[in-house]
C-alpha cells in the first residue's frame, strides 16, 4: 500500500440530540442552506437516526428569512418523499417554536 492511502482526511461530525416525550431525535440545523443542501443534509440524517435507532429528526429551519426548506418540510413534499422511499413518519411542527418540525418515526403496527 501507498502512503497516499493513509493520509486522507476523516471528518466526524458530532450528533446533537434532544430529548422529547416522543423519545429521543437527532437535531439537525437547516440554517443558511440552500433547498438542494437542506434536501441532502435531511436524507443523511434520517440514515443516522435510523442506524441508531432514535425516534426520529428535529429539523431547525428558520422562519424569518424564507420559507422555502420550512414549504418543503411542511407542505407535503417531503412526506411525499418519504413515503416514496418506504419511511413510515409524521412531520408537524414543533409546539411553540414555528422555526422548527420533527420527522417522527412510526411503528409497523
Amino acid at each position: 500500500m501507498s502512503e497516499k492511502s493513509f493520509n486522507k482526511e476523516i471528518t466526524i461530525q458530532p450528533v446533537a440530540t434532544t430529548k422529547t416525550n416522543l423519545g429521543e431525535v437527532l437535531r439537525v440545523d437547516l440554517h443558511h442552506l440552500s433547498l438542494w443542501q437542506a434536501k441532502e443534509k435531511i436524507k443523511e440524517q434520517l440514515k443516522i437516526a435510523a442506524e441508531r435507532e432514535l425516534a426520529g429528526l428535529y429539523l431547525i429551519h428558520g422562519f424569518n428569512s424564507g420559507d422555502r426548506i420550512k414549504t418543503y418540510i411542511r407542505g407535503g413534499s417531503l412526506q411525499n418523499s418519504l413515503t416514496d422511499r418506504g419511511i413510515k413518519s409524521k412531520i408537524f411542527p414543533v409546539e411553540g417554536n414555528p422555526g422548527t418540525s420533527a420527522i417522527i418515526f412510526l411503528n409497523d403496527e
